[in-house]
Order: C-alpha cells, then sequence, then structure tokens
C-alpha cells in the first residue's frame, strides 16, 4: 500500500515532503482529511433541507469535485 510505505520512508528520512498533487502544498493525508470536512453541507443539506431546490445543485457539486480529486490522487499514488 503506497501510504504505508510512504510513511515507512519518511520514518527514516529517505522523504522529505510528499506531495501527491504537484500543484497543491498538501499531503494525501491532509486532502482526504479536508474532503471528509467538505462533505459536511452535501450531508447537511440531504439531512435536513432534502427538498430545498438547492439540495441537488450541492451534493452534485460535492460529488464531482470529489469524483475529481480522487482521480487525481489514485493517479498520483498509483503512477
Amino acid at each position: 500500500f503506497p501510504c504505508a510505505s510512504l510513511a515507512a520512508a519518511k520514518a527514516k528520512g529517505a522523504v522529505t515532503a510528499a506531495y501527491p498533487i504537484s500543484f497543491l502544498p498538501y499531503t494525501h493525508n491532509q486532502i482526504l482529511h479536508a474532503v471528509n470536512l467538505g462533505s459536511l453541507p452535501a450531508w447537511f443539506s440531504l439531512l435536513v433541507l432534502p427538498r430545498w431546490h438547492m439540495t441537488r445543485k450541492i451534493t452534485a457539486a460535492v460529488a464531482v469535485a470529489y469524483s475529481v480529486l480522487y482521480v487525481a490522487l489514485a493517479y498520483a499514488l498509483f503512477s
């Protein structure tokens, strides 16, 4: 698993900074943590305002943005 090998390399001092997406200055763990927090507006709108006209737009926007981010992370980690 790339995450475990990256952590082991960091512990040995072999890797100083690992940024999986070159234009984002964040590690993959920081990105995934932000994704988890960023999905809260979509969940909130689904739970509290399910019939509101903007709920579909919010959830679709979050889903598309995260799909693109996950594809970029997977490409960066496994290529």
